[in-house]
């Protein structure tokens, strides 16, 4: 493996430890239970796992965590309880690896470019969304989220398909698929945002976490990106097979 890669898989192993620690707090926070410490023990484990064997999608190791998640949640006879937070770890855990190992993947490919033009144009659509929300009047999405509007997120979603066909054609992607992975990144982009704020307003909490500063945590900065990353690499992948 490239040194440059597993350099970029180590920033990105402590970067989803950091968004895993953030996460099972808001689950805390929302009044689900869940065994934080088990959770983030797993959660490295899986990521060892995938750094030293270079195996992708670690199944064994997620089963094996369901099936002792659901061992060490049982409390009394409360069942029910004990499976919620089994099912909630578990995807927690498998949604979460699954995004670290479609990164680690698109970097073994050389994806960098696609990469970081994908995080930039999400950026553009949420910057340029917030500012419309700001500066403009309109009917806002949902309660959840006060300042987001339906004009500011077409506006968004705009910017972010303009740039994104500007950028695809660089790469070599089918206009078509460009067009398809653009609209999708708008508005997977858009429901990401507000399931991040719905999970911050239910737990009671503005921000995600306090690592940086005034701007939140971690799952701040990505909410966005986590949701949209697996169709986003799917339609990379089609678009620009020869």
């Amino acid at each position: 493996m490239p040194v440059l890669v597993t350099a970029i898989e180590l920033v990105l192993a402590l970067l989803f430890v950091l968004i895993t620690r953030e996460l099972f707090a808001l689950i805390v926070s929302c009044g689900i239970h869940i065994n934080r410490r088990l959770g983030m023990l797993l959660f490295t484990l899986m990521i060892l796992v995938q750094i030293l064997s270079g195996s992708r999608f670690p199944a064994a190791m997620l089963i094996s965590s369901l099936v002792l998640s659901n061992v060490l949640f049982q409390r009394g006879n409360d069942y029910a309880g004990s499976m919620l937070s089994t099912t909630i770890l578990f995807a927690s855990l498998l949604y979460l690896g699954s995004i670290y190992s479609i990164l680690i993947t698109a970097l073994e490919q050389g994806k960098y470019v696609e990469l970081g033009s994908f995080y930039l144009i999400l950026v553009a659509r949420d910057t340029v969304a917030g500012i419309y929300g700001r500066l403009f009047s309109g009917k806002v999405m949902t309660d959840i989220s006060p300042r987001k509007t339906w004009q500011g997120s077409l506006a968004g979603g705009i910017v972010a398909l303009s740039l994104w066909l500007w950028m695809a054609k660089g790469m070599g992607m089918a206009y078509e698929y460009a067009v398809l992975q653009g609209l999708g990144a708008g508005i997977l982009g858009q429901v990401g945002d507000l399931l991040g704020s719905a999970l911050k307003r239910t737990a009671g909490v503005r921000h995600s976490g306090s690592l940086l500063g005034r701007m939140g945590g971690v799952i701040d900065m990505f909410d966005s990106a986590l949701f949209t990353l697996p169709f986003w690499y799917f339609f990379t992948l089609v678009g620009t097979q020869k």
